[in-house]
């Protein structure tokens, strides 16, 4: 391996590491406590996984109704297995969102060096993308909603997958597939992916 392919993985492991203690520290403590939502996905997940319906008795809904507004769907189906392995708490709550932020990190590093040489016989974005993963692995909007149960860190995730499964399906067309399978993962994953997802998706067929 060269010696700058060295130092760039050595400043991708460092991104990891930084994004999995800033994240995954005291991850059903602090904050303390869960919020409405929280709450709310938590006992939906829960309700699913013992009766097969929602708090308002709707089997397996593709939206679910809260107080004033509505969830989307993806996060809380995330939750239901991890249930009977680590039981109903804030921690099993927020798993799911400290998980997928975690993944996005190496999946970002991965799909900036694609765009970067894509088309081009020289590999040169190795350096661009180890700065982009230390950026946000300290990025305090993402540290802040990877600690919390926010669904945008899985939809930035299942956008950004793809987005690279896209481009590795330019090659082997069967990866096209598995990039419109993720798209359409994203898109009722969180509320403002039904509009990029579906412009992500148009623009890249075109």
């Amino acid at each position: 391996m060269k010696k700058n392919n060295k130092i760039f993985i050595s400043l991708l492991l460092l991104a990891i590491f930084l994004a999995f203690i800033t994240r995954f520290y005291k991850l059903g403590k602090a904050p303390e406590g869960l919020y409405l939502d929280e709450a709310g996905q938590g006992f939906n997940a829960l309700s699913l996984l013992k009766t097969g319906k929602d708090e308002f008795g709707m089997p397996y809904p593709a939206v679910f109704r809260s107080f004033i507004d509505f969830k989307t769907p993806i996060y809380v189906y995330m939750i239901i297995p991890l249930i009977p392995i680590f039981g109903l708490s804030v921690f099993t709550v927020r798993f799911p969102s400290f998980f997928f932020s975690l993944l996005t990190i190496p999946l970002l590093y991965i799909l900036v060096n694609k765009l970067i040489n894509f088309g081009k016989k020289r590999k040169n974005g190795s350096l661009l993308s180890a700065i982009m993963v230390l950026l946000l692995a300290i990025s305090p909007w993402h540290v802040l909603f990877s600690r919390t149960n926010m669904e945008c860190n899985m939809a930035l995730f299942f956008f950004l997958l793809g987005s690279f499964l896209f481009y590795k399906g330019l090659k082997k067309p069967i990866w096209l597939l598995a990039s419109a399978l993720s798209l359409t993962v994203a898109f009722p994953a969180y509320h403002a992916q039904r509009i990029v997802a579906p412009l992500m998706f148009i623009f890249l067929f075109l």
